[in-house]
């Protein structure tokens, strides 16, 4: 017998998120907020690599320059949970 999953689409807060989890029984090993590519891609200056090539931008990685490492490491020292994409947590039973 299959069970049926219902999906609720909307939006929680990374507090409420983790409340949930721990309210259906689960321990929170750790909770890290990660970012695919950084907003400070979408400016050439900040690049790495300036290629108007995707494939080897791709295949390189969107690196960002020293500079730019410096900037993007200090937001996000500074404002820990604005700058991220996704939100892995770890978790047992």
């Amino acid at each position: 017998m299959v069970k049926e999953i219902n999906f609720i689409n909307g939006v929680l807060k990374k507090k409420e998120f983790k409340s949930l989890l721990k309210n259906s029984g689960f321990k929170i090993d750790s909770c890290e907020l990660i970012t695919n590519v950084s907003f400070l891609n979408k400016f050439s200056f900040f690049k790495k690599n300036i290629s108007s090539d995707e494939k080897e931008l791709r295949s390189k990685g969107f690196q960002l320059n020293l500079i730019g490492n410096i900037i993007y490491s200090s937001l996000k020292f500074v404002f820990k949970d604005l700058f991220g994409t996704t939100l892995i947590i770890t978790c047992s039973k």
